[in-house]
């Protein structure tokens, strides 16, 4: 194996990281629009990989704390985290009577979650593994394969030095 196999293994093995990070999304009853769980990727970082997605992707295992709100993390805005909540109460079915109806809704669902925190962090009985389990399996998996690869690197340095001293 070389190096090259080696990057296209930690992107294989971040690939099937990613998709079973949303299959415990769906299983956790939480995967509404697919927009947050479409943002997951793996980039390639000057320190080796990283998982990329929204600023609140975080939160998926122990919710979000008080205070700890979407809007001014990451150029987020009030805005963007109340088109977020709308959305998802439009993919769960939740209408109202009018748009200043909705905007209210979401006001005060924000501000619940600044003061108390989202439920999943509230009660850690509705905590769930949706990142930790994968993220940790990718790391033993790649942790493996790379000890393969610098195995074999030290074997046939090794033995090219051996052949070099005959």
């Amino acid at each position: 194996m070389d190096e090259l196999n080696i990057i296209d293994e930690a992107n294989r093995l971040g690939k099937l990281m990613v998709a079973d990070i949303i299959r415990r999304h769906k299983q956790a009853g939480e995967y509404t629009t697919g927009k947050t769980s479409g943002m997951l990727h793996i980039v390639r970082t000057d320190k080796g990989f990283q998982l990329v997605g929204w600023t609140y992707t975080g939160t998926y295992d122990e919710g979000r704390q008080p205070n700890r709100t979407a809007w001014g993390q990451g150029g987020g805005s009030s805005t963007d985290f109340s088109d977020s909540l709308l959305a998802w109460a439009n993919a769960k079915g939740l209408t109202f009577k009018t748009p200043r109806d909705a905007q209210s809704w979401a006001f005060c669902v924000m501000r619940k979650i600044s003061k108390e925190g989202t439920r999943r962090y509230r009660d850690p009985s509705q905590r769930q593994d949706v990142l930790a389990t994968p993220i940790r399996e990718m790391k033993e998996a790649l942790a493996k394969k790379t000890a393969v690869y610098y195995a074999e690197q030290i074997k046939r340095e090794l033995f090219r030095i051996d052949l070099q001293e005959e």
